[in-house]
């Protein structure tokens, strides 16, 4: 195991810096609301510096959302994205993946394209055109297309 020279505080808090200058956000965020839920949290570090982070919040005991995911602007177009929406996807313990994704946020909507999420629908909320993309996770599309006496087997 590795041992880590920054402290939860110090990530909560250039986690909460990240997300309300980056994300365009409703929600101003505080180190406390990210430390209330830290262990859904993946974090990319250079030393002691955030560089980028995705959230991986369970909704149901079918569904999760990827949220929050954010790279610090000095380190884009690194595959830093990509990455933490992969480990996203690995971290997840449900079978669907879901994110909404700002239509205007070509960034992002490129990265979840790449990691093969599919652009299922299309909402509105105030001035903001929002896309939902859903996956099946790969571990779950394994097992339940594996089993040949399962009703799903014939779907494919």
């Amino acid at each position: 195991m590795f041992k880590r020279t920054i402290d939860d505080y110090s990530i909560a808090k250039q986690i909460t810096l990240l997300l309300n200058k980056n994300n365009k956000l409703t929600i101003r965020y505080q180190p406390e609301d990210i430390l209330h839920v830290k262990d859904t949290y993946i974090v990319e570090t250079i030393g002691e510096i955030v560089i980028g982070c995705i959230q991986v919040e369970k909704q149901s005991y079918i569904m999760s959302e990827l949220k929050h995911l954010v790279v610090h602007p000095d380190m884009r177009k690194r595959g830093i994205a990509k990455n933490l929406v992969l480990a996203g996807i690995k971290k997840s313990i449900t079978p669907l993946l879901y994110a909404t994704i700002r239509q205007d946020n070509i960034a992002s909507l490129n990265t979840f394209k790449f990691c093969k999420f599919l652009c299922v629908g299309k909402y509105t909320t105030g001035n903001r055109n929002i896309l939902l993309h859903v996956i099946t996770c790969p571990k779950w599309d394994e097992q339940v297309y594996k089993t040949e006496d399962c009703a799903c087997s014939s779907i494919r």
